[in-house]
């Protein structure tokens, strides 16, 4: 199984093969300056990158002629709705709008150290990581196991802020953080598109094989 994807493979995906999907202007950089100050967040160089050149994109409004079924040479791979930008105005993907719905799911407490990137269907969050050893790394959060700062709280009589970040990243790599991909830059280039006969498009992340 390759977990590397290769710049010919067949199912690679590349935006430019999608010119329906909505493109957005580039990042509003008051709007990502104000919320690098509310939430600390230092915005990673190639996600800042990515917001200049595409600034969120929508997966479900893509669509594969033909049928491209799920690659038999590829690992493990989580699908992909969206990818979020800044300041476009739109609520599946402009992360000023998704950010004050997320207080309890991942909160100022979670933004200290990440922030979301993407997300999968079902809830499941792509972050990357902007503090500490593993800045830069993209993680899937599984939101079933996923611990809210209030339970967190709840479960183990301490607070989030109290833990040093990359010991508390180190265990949540071992509780609901997925590693996915080394950097931004990676987790695009990791993009399969797929469509099985009579089922609709699916973007995937072919993930890390180690996961946690």
């Amino acid at each position: 199984m390759i977990q590397v994807i290769p710049a010919g493979h067949p199912s690679i995906f590349r935006f430019s093969d999608y010119p329906e999907v909505v493109r957005f202007p580039s990042m509003d950089k008051i709007v990502a300056t104000e919320l690098s100050s509310t939430y600390e967040i230092d915005f990673c160089n190639d996600y800042l990158a990515f917001l200049n050149a595409c600034n969120g994109f929508n997966f479900d409004e893509i669509s594969i002629d033909g049928i491209r079924s799920y690659p038999p040479d590829i690992g493990h791979a989580e699908q992909v709705r969206y990818l979020f930008g800044i300041g476009s105005g739109d609520a599946h993907t402009d992360m000023a709008i998704v950010l004050p719905g997320m207080t309890n799911y991942l909160g100022k407490k979670y933004l200290r150290f990440c922030y979301p990137v993407g997300e999968g269907p079902g809830g499941d969050m792509f972050v990357q990581i902007h503090k500490g050893a593993e800045r830069g790394h993209v993680m899937l959060v599984d939101h079933e196991v996923h611990i809210t700062p209030d339970k967190f709280v709840e479960t183990y009589g301490s607070d989030m802020d109290e833990y040093d970040v990359d010991g508390f990243v180190q265990w949540l790599c071992s509780f609901s953080f997925n590693r996915t991909a080394d950097s931004f830059d990676e987790f695009l280039r990791q993009l399969v598109a797929v469509r099985e006969e009579h089922g609709p498009t699916r973007v995937m992340v072919v993930a890390k094989p180690d996961g946690h």
